[in-house]
């Protein structure tokens, strides 16, 4: 009896394994497949390096791929640069992983980002202001999932 239960154990493992690993083959040819359409959005190669990994993650837990690509460019469109982009996409990604919407997580974030560029607020300052919008907004979240 022991050792049935250590085979079915090895055969669940290895069978979520390979959910897992077909999961992620789809996530990457996915986001290769809107990498021309980030570009030709006006990233650089550097920014679509950076935002590979919240952009699969967004991907992973089920966001539509042409959604995430058009956040993502409209970000950029909104003044976004380099860290401070990348910086919104993986608060974006938070966002998403935790049951929001592709658009309402973009839409916290560039109104949070317009709000505060048109105060002034750059760079690091302007990352900081994103991050603390999108933790109240995680905050919401929680509280509507009680």
């Amino acid at each position: 009896m022991g050792r049935s239960w250590v085979v079915c154990i090895v055969m669940f493992c290895l069978a979520a394994g390979t959910v897992c690993a077909q999961e992620e083959a789809d996530t990457d040819a996915a986001f290769i497949g809107m990498q021309e359409s980030l570009l030709d959005g006006g990233l650089t190669e550097i920014e679509v390096r950076n935002v590979e990994i919240p952009a699969k993650n967004m991907l992973y837990v089920g966001a539509d791929a042409k959604d995430v690509e058009n956040a993502v460019i409209g970000l950029k469109k909104t003044g976004l640069n380099g860290r401070v982009l990348s910086d919104a996409v993986f608060s974006m990604s938070y966002l998403v992983s935790i049951g929001d919407s592709v658009d309402d997580a973009r839409n916290v974030v560039e109104d949070t980002a317009r709000e505060a560029m048109g105060k002034g607020i750059m760079g690091k300052n302007l990352a900081i202001e994103i991050e603390k919008r999108v933790k109240q907004r995680a905050r919401e979240l929680w509280e509507n999932k009680e």
